[in-house]
């Protein structure tokens, strides 16, 4: 299996050849498609939104690939059109009454807490109802760093704000959820 980079600079290889464009685009696609349909799922929360905001997400990336100057990771790129793409989806779905509170993870990993003795499904709704309670900026940011694992330089240029200020949210979102997971248990 190929690393991150590899397939970065393989499609980066394909894309300057025209009769490539399709190879290339296809391996974008493959290589990215599972990790942008997890992170619309935890914060859309719908398998029919995420698969709308899926498309409009995959139509920018054919659409832009020709302008992406590859200065940066290509990942970074593709993240930042799927929050962009989410934001607004979000935007427009708020006026049919949909809170940003709706957003959760399906997903838990490690919490911090020792919980050993609850069940999985319980840790999970303690897990989904702490992000919940986050404001949608600290909830995005705390899933980029703790789901993805991206770097703070990654959130920074996806998000578009400072990474001191990026830290502070992180730090802000985490203690939040910490909190709201010890009060639960």
């Amino acid at each position: 299996m190929m690393q991150l980079t590899e397939i970065e600079n393989e499609i980066k290889k394909n894309l300057s050849i025209q009769q490539e464009r399709e190879k290339a685009f296809r391996l974008l696609f493959h290589s990215y498609k599972e990790n942008i349909y997890r992170h619309l799922m935890r914060m859309l929360k719908d398998h029919n939104d995420t698969d709308e905001v899926m498309q409009i997400v995959f139509i920018k990336i054919y659409k832009g690939i020709d302008h992406f100057l590859w200065q940066s990771k290509l990942s970074t790129w593709i993240y930042t059109i799927t929050s962009r793409a989410c934001i607004s989806f979000i935007k427009s779905k708020k006026n049919s009454k949909l809170s940003l509170t709706d957003f959760s993870s399906p997903t838990i990993h490690d919490s911090a807490v020792s919980l050993e003795t609850m069940d999985e499904d319980r840790i999970s709704e303690i897990f989904q109802k702490a992000l919940d309670q986050l404001p949608h900026r600290q909830k995005q940011v705390f899933l980029l760093r703790y789901e993805e694992e991206l770097s703070y330089k990654e959130i920074s240029e996806i998000l578009q704000i400072t990474e001191g200020a990026l830290k502070a949210t992180y730090h802000i979102a985490a203690e939040k959820m910490e909190k709201f997971i010890k009060n639960q248990i």
